[in-house]
This record gives C-alpha cells, sequence and structure tokens, in this order.
C-alpha cells in the first residue's frame, strides 16, 4: 500500500546510505512477538526492504522510494534489511518499528 510521504516517524536513521551492490541490516528484533513496520519512502528506489521471521528467507516489502505499512508476527525473530541494487551508495528510506509486543 503506497500512502505518500510520512511526516510524523519514531526513527532517526532515516535517509542512511546504503553502499553500492551491498545489504545491510536495519533493524534486528528477537523473542515471540508481533510489530507494525512502517516505511517513510523517503529513500531511494535502487534500495530495497526486506524482512525474513524466524530465520527464514527474505521477503520484499517495497522499494524506499514507497511509504508502507505491514503488520508481521514473528516466533524467534524478525530481521529488516535494506539491499542497493546500484553501484553507487544510495540512501534508504526510515524504517519504523512501532508497537513491538513481546
Amino acid at each position: 500500500m503506497q500512502a505518500g510521504r510520512i511526516t510524523s516517524f519514531d526513527n532517526s536513521d532515516a535517509l542512511a546510505a546504503v553502499a553500492g551492490s551491498s545489504t545491510v541490516t536495519v533493524r534486528t528484533i528477537t523473542g515471540r512477538g508481533s510489530c507494525d513496520v512502517v516505511l517513510d519512502g523517503t529513500g531511494d528506489s535502487n534500495v530495497t526492504i526486506t524482512y525474513a521471521v524466524d530465520g527464514g528467507g527474505d521477503t520484499v516489502i517495497a522499494t524506499s522510494d514507497f511509504a508502507t505499512y505491514i503488520a508481521l508476527g514473528f516466533t524467534t525473530s524478525l530481521v529488516i534489511k535494506a539491499t542497493n541494487a546500484a553501484g553507487t551508495p544510495k540512501n534508504r528510506c526510515g524504517v519504523s518499528t512501532t508497537g513491538v509486543k513481546q
């Protein structure tokens, strides 16, 4: 779901650079729980945000230029990553994990 840019946001590392052709871990939450993941849509379209639940494979949420919301539940862990497909550094969007309940 694309909702435009989100202006009220709790993540101070929005627009953090991701090196060219690389993947970085944005956030790791361990334990059993659920949370709302919000992308603020301020990043570059070359950077894809993914998540992995309980050690499983990566699932795409959206590219960093789309404001997006997804609710996730997990048993042991939630890992959110940013992957830059471009050969030069690009900015990722802000990623918020609000409402974490464990």
